[in-house]
C-alpha cells in the first residue's frame, strides 16, 4: 500500500527515530561491556587494598617509630629518634670523666649499633634507654700520656707537655736553687720516660695531682724480718709507718712485746714508697747547729732537777751533698770547710737518788769493819763535833785538789753524785748497818750500784759544794734500829 506522501513522510521519520534509539540502546552496553573496573576481580582486589591500608593506618597509629641502642650485642632500650640514642651513648660515655678537664676526650672502644623499627607504644615506654644504664657497661678511656717509672705506668696525664712540666716541677722543686746552694746535677734514680697510654677517665691527672702522687707514692705490702737490735720504733722509721699500723698489721703483736723482738721473727708491713727518687747533686753552704751534749749528776735528794739547760753550739759550714727527694742523709755529705762560731753549753742534770744522809743504808750489828784511811796524806783541818762545830758528824782532812780517795771498806755505792752543800758526794754501804761519806770531791770514779772493794780509788779530792778549801769530808756511821749515829773518824787514822 502506497502511504500518501504524508503518510510515508511520518512512517519515515518514525522509523528512524526507533532506528537511533536501537543504537543508543547498543552503543551504551557497548560501553559498559568496556570499563574493568566494574568487574567481579576489581571488586576483590579494591577491597583488599582498602583493607590494607585500613591496616596501615591502624599499625602506624598503634605503633611508635624508635631507635634501638646496641653495645658490643647488648641491647639497652629505645630512644625515640637517631640524635636522642647518640646523645645519650655520649653522655653514658663521658659520665666517667666529669669533674674533669671540660678539654679531656673521653672514648671508647666498644661497638654502638642504632637499630631503626616501630614497636608498640607500652614496649617503648617501657624500655627507654637510659645513659645510666650504658654507663655502668660501657669501657671508656682518655687518650693522654703516661709517666712510666722502671716499666711501670704511675700516672696518666692528658698531654705530652703536661707529663713533661711535672718531671720538670719535680726536679727543680727538690733541687732548690740558691746562691747557697750550688747544684751539680739532677736525675731520678729510677728509670722514668713518657709514653703514649689509654687511661680510665678517673685515673687521670692535673698536673697537681700528678706531683702529689708522684712525691707520696704508694702503699704496698711488704716483710720485715727480726735481726738482732730491732725494736718496733726503729722499723717504723725504716718503712716510713707507725706503729700503730705495724701493730695493726700483725695481731697478737703489743708494744710492750715490740721491745723484745725474736731474731728471724717475719713482720708484716705497709710501707709507703714514692713512685720516683729525684737524685741532686750539688755544694752547699749553711750554718748548722752543734748538738750540746747532757750530763747527769747523781745527787742525794728525792728529785731530779735540770741544774743547767742545754744550748746549741753554731758552725758555717761547706760541704758536697747527695740528696733524695730533698732528703740528705749524713753519710751522704763530705765537709769541705768548716767554722765554729759558738760553743755549746752542756746540759747538766741532778738526777736524785733518793738517799740522803747514809739514811737508806741497811739495818745491821753496826760492827766496823777493817777501815782504810781515804788519802794517802793530808792533816785534819776539822775534827769531829768540836765545841765550835757541835753538828759536824765527820772530819775534814786538808790536801791539794786531785789527790786520790780510797773506798775505807768493801760495800755497794748508794750515792755517787751531787749532794748540794756536800758537793759531788759518794756514800758507800759496806753491810752489817756501816757506811762511809766522802764529800767536796772534784772527780768521781764510781756510779750508783756499783760494787766496790776496800782500797779502790773512787774519786780524786776537791773544793766542791760549801767550801772553805780544798778538802776531803770523810764520815762513818752506822744503822742498827733505823738510826744513824755517827762515829768520829778520826780513831782510824793510822
Amino acid at each position: 500500500m502506497i502511504l500518501p506522501p504524508k503518510s510515508r513522510r511520518a512512517g519515515k521519520a518514525a522509523g528512524a527515530v526507533a532506528l537511533e534509539t536501537a543504537q543508543e540502546s547498543s552503543s551504551r552496553r557497548m560501553r559498559l561491556s568496556t570499563l574493568p573496573w566494574l568487574s567481579a576481580r576489581v571488586f576483590v582486589t579494591f577491597g583488599v587494598v582498602s583493607l590494607a591500608l585500613i591496616g596501615f593506618i591502624a599499625y602506624q597509629a598503634l605503633t611508635v617509630s624508635v631507635v634501638k641502642i646496641v653495645v658490643n650485642e647488648k641491647q639497652f632500650g629505645y630512644t625515640a629518634s637517631d640524635e636522642d640514642a647518640r646523645s645519650i651513648v655520649n653522655s653514658a660515655i663521658h659520665t666517667l670523666g666529669e669533674g674533669k678537664d671540660d678539654t679531656i676526650n673521653v672514648m671508647s672502644d666498644d661497638k654502638v649499633t642504632y637499630l631503626r623499627l616501630r614497636v608498640d607504644r607500652k614496649t617503648f615506654e617501657e624500655n627507654q634507654a637510659s645513659a645510666e644504664d650504658i654507663a655502668q657497661y660501657v669501657k671508656t678511656y682518655i687518650p693522654g700520656y703516661g709517666i712510666r717509672v722502671n716499666e711501670d705506668i704511675a700516672i696518666v696525664l692528658p698531654t705530652q707537655e703536661d707529663a713533661e712540666e711535672v718531671l720538670e716541677d719535680l726536679k727543680e722543686r727538690y733541687a732548690a736553687r740558691s746562691d747557697t746552694n750550688n747544684v751539680k746535677s739532677v736525675d731520678f734514680l729510677e728509670a722514668v720516660d713518657i709514653v703514649e697510654e689509654k687511661a680510665p677517665p678517673l685515673s687521670m691527672k692535673t698536673r697537681e695531682e700528678a706531683k702529689k702522687a708522684l712525691t707520696e707514692g704508694r702503699l704496698r705490702a711488704v716483710e720485715h724480718t727480726v735481726v738482732e737490735g730491732d725494736t718496733l720504733q726503729d722499723i717504723a722509721q725504716e718503712y716510713n709507718t707507725t706503729l700503730d699500723e705495724i701493730l695493726a698489721e700483725n695481731p697478737g703483736l703489743t708494744a710492750e712485746a715490740g721491745e723484745e723482738l725474736t731474731n728471724g721473727a717475719v713482720l708484716k708491713l705497709v710501707e709507703e714508697k714514692p713512685y720516683v727518687t729525684v737524685i741532686v747533686e750539688g755544694e752547699r753552704s749553711t750554718t748548722e747547729d752543734i748538738p750540746f751534749e747532757t750530763e747527769k749528776k747523781m745527787v742525794a735528794q728525792n728529785k731530779t732537777v735540770v741544774h743547767q739547760e742545754g744550748e746549741l753550739g753554731a758552725k758555717d759550714v761547706k760541704y758536697r751533698y747527695i740528696s733524695k727527694n730533698g732528703v740528705v742523709a749524713e753519710e751522704d755529705k763530705e765537709y769541705i770547710t768548716e767554722n765554729r762560731k759558738k760553743e755549746p753549753v752542756t746540759k747538766i742534770i741532778y738526777e736524785g737518788t733518793g738517799y740522803r744522809a747514809g739514811s737508806k743504808i741497811a739495818q745491821g750489828s753496826g760492827s766496823i769493819p777493817k777501815i782504810r784511811w781515804p788519802v794517802d796524806s793530808g792533816t785534819i783541818t776539822s775534827g769531829f763535833r768540836t765545841a765550835q762545830r757541835p753538828n759536824h758528824n765527820g772530819i775534814d782532812v786538808g790536801l791539794p785538789i786531785g789527790n786520790p780517795c780510797y773506798a775505807s771498806a768493801g760495800g755497794v755505792v748508794i750515792v755517787a753524785g751531787w749532794g748540794g752543800g756536800y758537793g759531788n758526794t759518794i756514800v758507800i754501804d759496806h753491810g752489817d748497818g756501816v757506811g762511809t761519806r766522802y764529800a767536796h770531791l772534784n772527780k768521781i770514779h764510781v756510779a750508783v750500784g756499783e760494787t766496790v772493794s776496800r782500797g779502790q780509788r773512787i774519786a780524786d779530792t776537791g773544793n766542791t759544794g760549801n767550801s772553805s778549801g780544798p778538802h776531803l769530808h770523810y764520815e762513818i756511821f752506822t744503822n742498827t734500829d733505823g738510826t744513824i749515829r755517827y762515829i768520829n773518824p778520826a780513831q782510824y787514822k793510822p
